[in-house]
């Protein structure tokens, strides 16, 4: 389902065969899987904890990893959740292209995102890479109340979007968040 595109036909995530995320674990695990498959769909099932975890954003600004799937949150909160890099995208999700979906989800207390290079960091989303096709980026009833620590590109929901000069058809929307 897509309410910025009521012409694109719905789509129930179950039928993706997502990966089922109910714990710190998975969620780490989520986030390598999608280093071999980034049109790998998720679910959150239950609120998670990442106090003291190390956490590696899902997708990364490297060929074949920036996340491509859906993701959805289900109205659940992840706390605790934290990265810092000097030159990499972080937050929730570090580098996502078009195509990606991203709802329904919340980062909470205790959580913090820092960026000292040029790339951006935010409380769900650090980068937005928008190539030549695949779609639009769409992140929609999400917070976050993350603190976010940048030198360039920062912000709340979505830290950074990098499009092409000349691209004017492939977009990042940002909705009810």
């Amino acid at each position: 389902y897509n309410v910025f595109d009521p012409s694109k036909p719905d789509v129930k995530i179950e039928d993706l065969n997502p990966f089922s995320i109910d714990s710190a674990d998975k969620l780490i695990a989520y986030s390598q899987e999608v280093e071999k498959n980034q049109f790998l769909c998720g679910i959150l099932t239950a609120d998670i904890n990442m106090t003291d975890r190390e956490w590696t954003p899902i997708g990364k600004d490297e060929p074949n990893k920036h996340f491509r799937g859906i993701f959805d949150g289900r109205g659940h909160k992840i706390i605790g959740l934290t990265s810092s890099s000097p030159d990499k995208a972080v937050g929730l999700f570090g580098t996502v292209h078009a195509g990606a979906e991203i709802r329904n989800v919340t980062i909470g207390e205790g959580s913090s995102f820092s960026c000292e290079g040029n790339a951006g960091a935010g409380g769900i989303v650090g980068e937005v890479k928008i190539g030549w096709t695949w779609g639009n980026v769409y992140i929609e009833n999400c917070g976050s109340h993350a603190n976010i620590s940048v030198n360039r590109h920062g912000g709340g929901i979505l830290g950074h979007g990098d499009v092409p000069d000349n691209n004017t058809n492939i977009r990042a929307f940002v909705n009810n968040c």
